[in-house]
């Protein structure tokens, strides 16, 4: 019985995840395509679910098939009803124990047209904002005896009547849920309900699903949603910064042992102990953050970096929000600089 119960949940998963591709597919006709434009897309949301849950439904149960997920788990559905009796409680299978047509269509009816009519009606109501008191309940005796009498407070009065039946509904499928946990038998209301139960299709059968796809597919959506939630903690910036910054350090640890010297310097000398003084050069004034040649308002720190003034002010004020920090380091060449007031070393050009 216990592995029944983990049947079915997996049953349920799996059809989830039928459901979730099917809308992402739907959207990407619509919304990629450019059909639709997304906001119109996401007003309709409620009813493209419906009929993506629909198409599912409609080709399984519908026709007294399992659904995708039933089918890989080796699930269907059968009529409880006729398993009441003394002698038919306790078996597995009966001839002709399948739902009624009555009870796939009201089963349909249950987990597709009422959950969207529910949260469509929902939305419409946010939109006439029947979510929002009257002013006048606010006021004095006089004023609240007209909002009492008045179209809006009966509007927010069903709005928050709708809102207590979905908390009632909410704790049923919750009690619903530890009675199955409990006996294995009816996964959700509906089927409750109805008196429709999940079976074994072959008393002898076994999974159709490997529980090493199951097993890889939790572990990589549980590291993807733990990355998800530890992604904007961690100054990733910083952390490519110092990382480049300790790489250059070793770089230059490593030339001076080996007594290595830049190519530029080693040019420059050459030129010089060749005839004279070295030819004068047009000064490079780019920006080394966003390459504007020549730069905008141009400042050079003390390093000989150079940038705009605009580039280093917001460079400034992303290191200023730490305010601790009495030295920063240049946003081209990581050179450590001592802030001085409202700035780093260096002045206009």
């Amino acid at each position: 019985m216990r592995i029944l119960r983990v049947s079915q949940l997996d049953a349920f998963l799996l059809d989830n995840e039928v459901a979730i591709l099917l809308q992402q597919q739907l959207r990407r006709i619509f919304v990629g395509s450019h059909v639709l434009s997304q906001d119109i897309f996401e007003y309709f949301e409620p009813e493209a679910n419906m009929l993506v849950w629909l198409v599912i439904y409609g080709g399984s149960v519908l026709l007294n098939l399992p659904t995708p997920g039933n089918m890989l788990m080796n699930l269907r559905y059968r009529n409880d009803t006729l398993f009441q009796s003394p002698r038919s409680r306790g078996a597995m299978a009966l001839p002709g124990d399948s739902p009624t047509i009555r009870q796939r269509i009201g089963w349909i009816v249950g987990t597709t047209i009422l959950p969207w009519l529910w949260v469509r009606t929902r939305r419409t109501f946010r939109a006439w904002r029947w979510s929002i008191l009257p002013d006048d309940q606010r006021e004095g005796n006089e004023t609240r005896f007209i909002g009492f009498m008045g179209l809006q407070f009966w509007k927010y009065l069903i709005w928050k009547a709708m809102g207590i039946a979905d908390g009632i509904f909410q704790i049923a499928r919750f009690v619903n849920f530890v009675l199955f946990i409990q006996s294995g038998i009816f996964r959700s209301i509906i089927d409750r309900f109805l008196k429709m139960r999940l079976v074994y299709t072959h008393d002898a059968g076994s999974h159709q699903l490997s529980f090493e796809y199951l097993n890889r597919d939790l572990l990589f959506t549980s590291f993807h949603d733990f990355a998800m939630f530890l992604l904007p903690i961690i100054n990733v910036d910083s952390i490519l910064r110092s990382s480049f910054r300790s790489v250059r350090v070793f770089l230059s640890a490593i030339k001076r042992i080996m007594g290595l010297r830049d190519v530029q310097s080693s040019i420059s000398e050459v030129v010089r102990v060749g005839g004279g003084q070295e030819k004068p050069s047009r000064v490079d004034i780019t920006c080394q953050v966003c390459a504007a040649s020549p730069a905008c308002m141009p400042y050079k720190l003390s390093c000989g970096c150079i940038f705009c003034y605009y580039c280093l002010r917001t460079g400034v004020e992303k290191f200023e929000k730490k305010k601790s920090a009495s030295t920063q380091y240049c946003l081209a060449c990581d050179k450590m600089h001592t802030i001085k007031g409202r700035g780093w070393g260096g002045g206009r050009i």
